[in-house]
């Protein structure tokens, strides 16, 4: 179930952009928005913190950014709790691009990557490790 006129990017894009510019570096080399992927000793180094610092600094964006987006734009929220129950209330990561962006977002590694934070984000959503009873 695809989420209409969803594009988690331009979300997440937003409220990062309200982020102190420390908080943006973290929060976007860490999930990888507009950028690869970085641990937090590459962040770290790059900012010449500790890597306690950092993770700090992203605990806090966190908190920040779930008060930016799952208030804001509560409406979506809504939507993708619904699109996870129609799914029967689980989804596995590779495919939550394919069960949530429209057709034409599905490929851009930012939107899902963006869409992986928003999932973060939400408190009713946990992610699971995949176990031999799961793939029972």
């Amino acid at each position: 179930m695809t989420i209409k006129n969803f594009s988690p990017y331009k979300i997440v894009k937003e409220a990062v952009d309200q982020l102190k510019e420390k908080e943006r570096m973290v929060i976007c080399g860490r999930f990888g928005i507009g950028e690869n992927h970085k641990t937090l000793s590459a962040i770290g180094n790059t900012l010449k913190l500790s890597r306690e610092r950092i993770r700090q600094i992203e605990k806090d964006a966190l908190r920040k950014l779930a008060i930016l987006i799952i208030e804001k734009d509560n409406d979506y929220v809504a939507r993708i709790l619904e699109a996870f129950e129609a799914e029967g209330g689980i989804s596995s990561h590779e495919k939550i691009a394919e069960k949530f962006l429209e057709e034409g977002l599905r490929a851009s590694k930012d939107e899902f990557n963006a869409l992986n934070l928003i999932f973060y984000l939400v408190p009713d959503l946990r992610k699971i490790e995949i176990t031999k009873e799961l793939e029972a």
